[in-house]
Order: C-alpha cells, then structure tokens, then sequence
C-alpha cells in the first residue's frame, strides 16, 4: 500500500495519451489506464509494477493501480420511500377503490356474493382503505 504524490498528463501533438503516476514511496511509471481505478493525488493505492520495453528497446515502469478502501466499506444509501410512488392522495384512493371493485366483481363471478350488496361493501372497504390512505400521507 502507497499513497499517490503526484499526477503528469502525459501529451502527444497537444493531446493527452496518458498519465505518469508518482508514489509515495519513489516510484514513477505510467499509469495503465484500462486497467487501474480512477485515482487522484493523495488517494490509497495497491500498486502492480510491471517493467515493459519501449520501441527503442528502453525500460519503463507500467503501475496498475487500485485504490484501497479505509475502514468499512460505505454502505449504498437506502432509497427514500415516498408514499404513493408520486402520485396524489386522490389518485390513490381512486386506484384503491378501482380495486376494491374489481375484486368484489370477481366475487360476483365466483358466485361467492350478490350484487345487491355491492354497493354496501365497495362504500365499506373503499372508507377503511382511504383511512389507511389518510394516515400514511400523515
């Protein structure tokens, strides 16, 4: 584990082709750019020196870095949980009895309820389902 001291983009014709990485413990080489994490100066980093021949048959250091984690690995935030999904208090009850009534047609079908008390039990069930509605937006 080293610590990265300095950063050199490395140009040709004005543009930048790569960087020369600097560590804290005096070594220098080109960053493997593919293959190393995105590192700024100051940040922990497991350093892998491989020494390559240049054309001209001249060495140079090529380090592939990763950076280290401090401590405990940060946790991903919790998403935030919106009552509703975005939609209004309204639109929800809407839905909310849209539902109510379809499952008690279902009913019907099924045999299982009359429709003379339809009406009853979609006033029922749609009153506590919009409490529970009306408390959650709390």
């Amino acid at each position: 584990m080293t610590k990265i001291t300095n950063i050199e983009d490395k140009t040709y014709q004005g543009k930048v082709t790569g960087h020369i990485i600097t560590l804290a413990d005096g070594t220098t080489g080109y960053l493997a750019d593919k293959v190393s994490d995105s590192v700024v100066v100051g940040d922990d980093v497991s350093c892998l020196l491989e020494v390559k021949k240049n054309k001209q048959g001249g060495e140079y250091n090529l380090l592939t870095l990763k950076k280290i984690q401090q401590g405990a690995p940060d946790q991903p935030p919790r998403p935030a949980i919106h009552v509703g999904a975005g939609k209004s208090k309204q639109e929800l009850k809407c839905d909310a009895s849209i539902q109510v009534f379809i499952r008690l047609m279902d009913e019907v079908k099924a045999g299982k309820m009359g429709t003379s008390v339809i009406a009853s039990e979609l006033r029922e069930f749609s009153q506590y389902i919009w409490a529970e509605i009306d408390e959650a937006f709390k």
